[in-house]
């Protein structure tokens, strides 16, 4: 006999595929997907601590290899 997901205690697993999505508007309309998501807002960065674009690049490829060196 099946049973509904609705019949069940919350179950908790551990996410085999996490996905972030990052947008300046609402994305997320669902319920459903809302009640499962992660909700960050971010404070904006203050014009002294800004770098430019070169520089992010430098410092991001410094940064590369052991932070997505597992990623495939």
């Amino acid at each position: 006999m099946r049973q509904l997901y609705t019949d069940d205690d919350e179950v908790l697993f551990q996410a085999a595929r996490p996905l972030l999505v990052n947008s300046i508007e609402d994305l997320i309309s669902r319920p459903d997907l809302a009640d499962r998501g992660i909700f960050l807002t971010l404070a904006p960065i203050d014009e002294q601590r800004r770098r430019s674009e070169s520089e992010l690049w430098r410092e991001f490829e410094i940064a590369r290899p052991p932070h997505l060196g597992c990623v495939a």
